[in-house]
Parts: structure tokens; sequence; C-alpha cells
């Protein structure tokens, strides 16, 4: 069956709802994953977000979240989120998701599109480095003790 990747639309919120809950609840188990859970919620209430879905014979598979955002340098784009439920279709689909994001952002005159990866998590590095990407900026993390003592 052919894949479409088409920008969200409206009648797509309760299926990228359930989605993005299925993407929270298992990168919420990986190593770094909480680090990025709380970059996600920031970026979501600063960025102008792009969504695009991928369509499978009328059925949403997977779904990507872009941000747009204003830095020193001019307008950038951040992969805030991907998730494809069919692991099946995974290689397909993220391509096809990462094709439409960087066509639309280059069609803008965005002047990077960045995205991350979870420390260990091959598949996504790998699908990056594919569609072109390169390490820029490793975010080192160290727990607190309570109260930021």
């Amino acid at each position: 069956l052919s894949l479409v990747v088409r920008p969200a639309q409206e009648a797509d919120s309760a299926t990228l709802g359930e989605l993005s809950s299925s993407f929270l609840a298992w990168i919420a188990c990986q190593r770094g994953g909480r680090v990025a859970i709380d970059c996600l919620a920031n970026e979501k209430a600063e960025g102008r977000s792009f969504i695009w879905v991928v369509d499978r014979s009328g059925e949403i598979v997977g779904y990507l979240r872009a941000v747009l955002e204003e830095g020193d340098f001019g307008s950038f784009a951040r992969i805030a989120e991907f998730w494809v439920q069919d692991e099946d279709a995974w290689s397909e689909a993220t391509e096809a998701l990462f094709k439409a994001a960087t066509a639309s952002f280059e069609e803008m005159g965005v002047s990077r599109l960045d995205g991350w990866a979870l420390p260990g998590d091959r598949k996504t590095k790998g699908l990056f480095e594919s569609a072109g990407f390169k390490a820029a900026v490793l975010l080192m993390s160290r727990p607190m003790e309570a109260g930021g003592r």
C-alpha cells in the first residue's frame, strides 16, 4: 500500500493525540528521555508548529512535528517529534516525512533544520544521517539533588 504525506488537518487531532501519547510513552522509558520531554514542553510553548502526517489508505500511521523559531542568525526549524506506529512502514514513512519537512522549510528560506536523537538510539541517528544531518551539539545533563542544592 502506498503512503501519502500531507499537512495535518483539524480532523486528524484525535489520532495525532494518540500517536503523540505513544511517542511520549516510548521516549520516557529511554535513556535521556526525561530531559527530551522537558525540551519538548518548552518547544511547544515557544515556537510555531508544523505537522505532517503519513496516511496509508485513509489511516494515519505516523507524524512529524517541527517547530519554527527565530534565532540570532535567522529562522531555523527543529524536528521536535516524529513517530511511525507501524514498524513495517517505518523506513518509508520516516523518509517521506523528512522529505516533506525539508522541502517545506527550504521553500520558506529557513537557514537550517535541526533534530535530536537520544543517546544509544542508533536507528534515529542513522535516519538523520541518511537525510543529510550531522551532529552539531551534544547536550550534557547532570541530575541535581532534590531542591537544587
